[in-house]
């Protein structure tokens, strides 16, 4: 996974830095709480109704990522994400790890889950669908507003240079931290604020 930096740089935020220029590409503001959806996108393959089985060890890890890839061949690619890029990114993130313990046999389900504080992690395909109409290349930076889970910001990072991510309910905020750099990203800054002021320099 993508990135450098220390835990604490990156939870102090240290090592955000004022836009530099990315090739001529604009910084992309990615601002996901406002985009509002009235419930889940339906899906019409039979593979979104089928949850993976509970499991433990390396069978759960096996379950878990064949329950994935059915995830991006029924609900992503059989749809209309054509990314090839994104749809690598969904395949390499283990989305059970962005929910609620309890949920994990529903991880790989395309509806959105609770993930606590009146909150949810949203449904794969809409993840997908925003990484795809946002055209992330690889010299771009995303301003993320509202951390959430931290899914989002996963799944971006495979693609994007950086991802500053800012959350205002900070326990939502310190456990996407730790499920972020459990995985070895390292190129995801966290911020505690209020997303109305952006990321400040």
């Amino acid at each position: 996974m993508k990135g450098t930096g220390t835990k604490q740089q990156i939870r102090q935020g240290t090592l955000a830095r004022e836009p530099r220029p990315c090739g001529g590409h604009p910084l992309i503001l990615l601002l996901l709480t406002a985009l509002l959806i009235c419930g889940p996108i339906p899906c019409t393959t039979t593979t979104c109704a089928v949850a993976p089985p509970a499991a433990t060890s390396a069978e759960a890890t096996d379950a878990f990522r064949q329950h994935r890839k059915q995830m991006v061949a029924g609900q992503l690619r059989d749809r209309d994400i054509i990314n090839e890029e994104v749809l690598r990114a969904m395949a390499a993130v283990p989305r059970h790890l962005f929910v609620p313990a309890r949920l994990r046999d529903q991880a790989y389900i395309d509806f959105p889950l609770p993930i606590g504080h009146g909150q949810t992690i949203s449904q794969p395909y809409v993840v997908a669908l925003m990484c795809q109409h946002l055209q992330i290349d690889p010299a771009h930076r995303l301003l993320e507003i509202g951390t959430g889970s931290g899914y989002h910001a996963a799944v971006a990072s495979q693609v994007a240079a950086e991802v500053y991510t800012v959350e205002r309910i900070k326990p939502l905020l310190d456990e996407a931290f730790e499920r972020i750099l459990s995985l070895g990203i390292r190129n995801v800054h966290f911020r505690y604020g209020d997303g109305m002021d952006g990321w400040p320099g």
